[in-house]
């Protein structure tokens, strides 16, 4: 016998949806099998089985659940009959409502007739808000997504003391390059991705702005760069991970960044794609944007925000005034691991590296990033 069990799907939630059993209960199944679907608040998983033999359902479809729960088992052996009380009653024809959306249509006030014309197969929490959201001008009903954001800010205000510092950068030449690897590779590359292979080539430099703080004495090094990027295109908040991003290439940094933005707008993400960040980039990037001071989540030591590009006249070597893009680059960080000194020396090692990107877009060869 093997235990199916929850796994740790999303650092925003504490608990999940069931939202359906793929394989009915008392059904035989291999390894590799796809069981069950999880609903977090950003992301759908999959859930495989484990081995084979026969599947019991520990809990109901539409259940809500926790990291570690045990939902079910695969049963081997004279162990593989099912209780009869345990078998769930056969679907009819209607879809599948879960528990979580028929508590909050309840709540609502929506009557079942109308999640039926809703004409999907299963119905979740978030088909219930946006079912509200359309039927109602005078009030608004924050989604499952921005609850869960809401949650994590008020952790990350409650938990983490939060410095702040920021920093001038001048991104001629960074946007220059960035320009000339887009023309070359027939790829967009902007600034956010020269951002993100600068902070993670800083990672062995600066390892503890890539941390996370384990007790009053003791905080994890991250062995890998890798990076989340905030992308919000109306759907909701995603923190979608560059995975080893001080391995990758500008350009690569850049196809990825687009796929993800794909997936933003979708909501099609994976829950793997969230997981694993040790810093964060968040993107504040529009013109008019000055300054952005984002939260520390919880479970980092920093996050990087990016504000707009504007146009400045400055002095130059020779006292003469000459026109520079500038952008502001700020860190957020939890004051308990990283002192100013720190966060201040990473913010210049960043700005430098910027301010003169050819070691960011050259790999090798000059023509490769």
């Amino acid at each position: 016998m093997s235990d199916i069990v929850v796994p740790k799907l999303n650092n925003n939630d504490t608990s999940y949806t069931l939202t359906g059993w793929l394989i009915p209960h008392g059904a035989p199944v291999s390894a590799g099998d796809v069981i069950a679907e999880i609903e977090t608040s950003k992301a759908a998983q999959e859930l495989t089985s484990s081995g084979d033999g026969v599947l019991h359902h520990a809990i109901a479809a539409g259940a809500e659940c926790q990291c570690g729960d045990v939902i079910g088992r695969i049963l081997t052996g004279p162990e593989t009959a099912p209780r009869p009380e345990a078998v769930p009653a056969q679907p009819g024809q209607n879809p599948m409502i879960t528990e979580p959306a028929r508590a909050r249509a309840a709540e609502l006030g929506i009557s079942e007739a109308r999640l039926h014309g809703l004409g999907t197969s299963i119905i979740r929490s978030k088909d219930v808000e946006l079912l509200a959201q359309a039927g109602s001008e005078a009030t608004h009903t924050f989604s499952r997504g921005q609850r869960a954001v809401a949650a994590v800010v008020s952790q990350s205000h409650r938990t983490i003391p939060a410095a702040f510092a920021a920093i001038a950068v001048r991104v001629d030449d960074a946007l220059a390059a960035a320009r000339e690897l887009g023309k070359r590779h027939h790829r967009f590359v902007g600034l956010s991705e020269l951002v993100v292979k600068a902070m993670a080539g800083l990672r062995a430099a600066h390892p503890l702005m890539f941390a996370a703080r384990l007790d009053e004495h003791t905080a994890t090094l991250a062995p890998a760069a890798n990076v989340g990027v905030t992308l919000d295109l109306g759907q909701g908040l995603f923190i979608p991970v560059l995975t080893g991003a001080e391995a990758l290439t500008c350009v690569q940094i850049a196809e990825k960044l687009a796929a993800f933005k794909i997936k933003a707008l979708d909501g099609a993400f994976a829950a793997a794609e969230l997981q694993g960040a040790a810093i964060v980039l968040a993107l504040h990037n529009d013109p008019d944007i000055t300054l952005a001071g984002p939260i520390v989540f919880p479970g980092h030591t920093c996050v990087v925000a990016l504000a707009g590009t504007r146009q400045e006249l400055t002095l130059d070597t020779e006292n003469q005034v000459r026109p520079h893009k500038i952008a502001n680059i700020s860190v957020v960080y939890d004051h308990r691991v990283v002192n100013g000194r720190d966060a201040v020396a990473f913010l210049r090692d960043l700005k430098t590296a910027l301010e003169a990107p050819a070691t960011l877009t050259q790999i090798g060869d000059p023509a490769s990033c």
